[in-house]
């Protein structure tokens, strides 16, 4: 899986890489006479760069200047450089060795992905700094635990081993920052549904609404019980990609049973969240299975998947809905008005929330109205259009009709003031009216707003581009296009290869090779667009190609200094004639 993103170095290439970071080391320190850190990755074996490597660097980089700024340390000097052998940070530091050095190792032992860092700190003469120093133990070999110096010299562990277990701890970290990102999204948004105030019959900052049994803080209790399931969800849609849609869905089932009854538990028997979990459970599992694709996380998409997740097997569910086996209102609804509930708003990928409330949420939001007036604003627009099984469920459908109806008509006139608001909900309550599926369609539209205003990354691996997230979540893309056959020409064959989606990140010409039916033919590859790629074979097939072909490209950078491996599958190729 790594080596479709790393590029081999030679052991000549690494002797002149430590050259020449020991003559850095020694200019910046004659310049400046003081302690110098040194930090790149301690990564064995052949493959020193890859995107996930390059982004543990990034975090590493991240992690000490944040400890030296906490110690009030301010580098004197600062220079990185990004090289096929790896990436290396220098810092002239006017502070104590010895200190810098307590602080480094603290990193080095202390962060999830610390042991692969490689932090030196040289005094002002020049002489490194020990870990015995310290008196802190050495460094352990990330396979067996013994000493790594032993198990380096003896060679206990083969480069695939190693590679391997690199290949673990960074996708074991990557993977659980983007997870705690979703689930962090996900209990924000059901936080800040519970904290809009007014919202007409339902719990909020100012009254518990038509509710008796519930208040604010059982809210936050069972938001708080959830971020685990929403994490596991997550995690589903980032590491399961060999499921279907509608498989990733039912995969959710069991995790959501175990999720609504520590909701349960956590507010003494009150149902909180359950549509909630069913809801902001699917939009976890999509945002992670976006991201896994290297998939932007627009409302849009979001919808479409969800939509594919859960169409399926929602409706199928309501197919076998019976006036026997109807144990819910919203089951009975079904069977007798055929009113489909949070399973059709699922099923349809939150459709109401993207045309009602989302729209409403956002506008207001850009215009710098806070969460209480874009949030209450959005929540009529849902309640006016949306048919709420709770709601019904405590009055009647015609008293519901009747109360859409007074909503529709007054939102013609404009958004609803705060006097007014506090009136409908004061009328609610007295009628012991609750719109709760509106509300969970407001958390909805709380996340899918979140997600669009949210790098896919982490704050440690922003800036990449979504073709490359997917590659370093360990699964690499496969670009899919047409490849069109142009013919001999004097100095070889052209191939022209438009792809379905832009590959914004790549220009210039790139070492490549095509393989067609098994045969493989090396090729410059030249980037006209970033979706129109023109290959060049100096040595063509000796007959006209045809079939399924591939097309790997295996160097990004015309400097040479990164070298990466992207795939394209093709489909048939059109032969124009010789």
């Amino acid at each position: 899986m790594f080596n479709d993103i790393y590029c081999a170095v030679e052991i000549e290439e690494m002797l002149e890489a430590r050259e020449r970071r020991s003559e850095r080391q020694r200019r910046l320190q004659r310049t400046h006479k003081m302690p110098l850190l040194s930090f790149t990755m301690n990564i064995a074996g052949e493959y020193k760069r890859s995107f996930a490597i390059d982004k543990a660097f990034d975090t590493g980089a991240a992690l000490i200047m944040d400890r030296l700024s906490s110690a009030g340390i301010a580098p004197a000097a600062i220079e990185q450089y990004d090289e096929k052998t790896g990436c290396q940070l220098l810092m002239a530091l006017p502070a104590d060795a010895m200190l810098v050095k307590r602080l480094m190792t603290d990193i080095e032992e202390m962060a999830p992905i610390g042991r692969l860092f490689d932090i030196d700190v040289l005094a002002p003469g020049g002489e490194k700094l020990s870990r015995s120093d310290m008196g802190v133990a050495k460094r352990r070999c990330i396979i067996c635990g013994k000493e790594a110096f032993i198990c380096s010299r003896s060679r206990a562990h083969s480069a695939d081993e190693l590679r391997r277990e690199i290949e673990r701890m960074l996708s074991d970290y990557f993977n659980g920052k983007l997870c705690g990102l979703i689930s962090s999204m996900a209990i924000r948004s059901l936080m800040y549904e519970v904290a809009v105030t007014p919202k007409p019959g339902l719990v909020d900052r100012f009254n518990n609404g038509s509710h008796r049994d519930m208040d604010f803080f059982s809210f936050i209790d069972s938001a708080c019980a959830l971020s685990g399931y929403f994490r596991e969800a997550a995690l589903a849609g980032i590491t399961r990609t060999a499921l279907s849609p509608a498989e990733l869905f039912s995969s959710l089932r069991w995790p959501g049973m175990l999720a609504e009854a520590g909701m349960l538990k956590s507010t003494g028997g009150v149902n909180t969240h359950k549509g909630a979990i069913f809801s902001i459970g699917i939009l976890c599992a999509a945002l992670g299975r976006l991201a896994a694709r290297g998939a932007g996380w627009s409302p849009e998409s979001l919808s479409s998947l969800s939509r594919a997740m859960a169409s399926g097997p929602a409706l199928e569910e309501l197919s076998r809905i019976t006036s026997e086996n109807a144990a819910t209102t919203g089951e009975r609804l079904y069977h007798s008005k055929q009113i489909t509930g949070v399973r059709g708003e699922a099923a349809s990928g939150f459709a109401s929330a993207l045309k009602y409330g989302l729209p409403t949420l956002m506008e207001l939001t850009a215009q710098g109205k806070g969460p209480d007036e874009a949030g209450s604003a959005a929540l009529t627009r849902l309640m006016a259009w949306v048919t709420d099984t709770n709601v019904i469920s405590r009055s009647s459908i015609e008293q519901h009709s009747r109360l859409q109806s007074q909503l529709r008509l007054r939102l013609k006139q404009g958004e609803i003031p705060l006097p007014e608001l506090l009136e409908i909900d004061s009328d609610y309550i007295s009628e012991n009216i609750s719109p709760g599926g509106c509300a969970d369609l407001l958390a909805v539209c709380f996340l899918m707003m979140f997600a669009g205003q949210t790098s896919v990354f982490p704050d440690d691996i922003s800036g990449y581009t979504p073709e490359a997230l997917g590659r370093m979540l360990g699964h690499p893309l496969t670009y899919e296009g047409e490849a069109t056959t142009n013919g001999y020409v004097s100095d070889g064959y052209y191939i022209t290869i438009r792809c379905q989606m832009e590959i914004k990140q790549l220009g210039g010409d790139c070492a490549a090779r095509l393989i067609i039916q098994d045969n493989i033919y090396p090729c410059l590859a030249s980037f006209d667009s970033p979706s129109l790629i023109r290959c060049l074979l100096p040595n063509p097939p000796k007959q006209e190609p045809h079939g399924f072909v591939q097309l790997e490209i295996h160097s990004l950078c015309p400097d040479g200094q990164r070298s990466e491996k992207l795939r394209f599958a093709l489909s048939l190729l059109k032969g124009r004639g010789l």
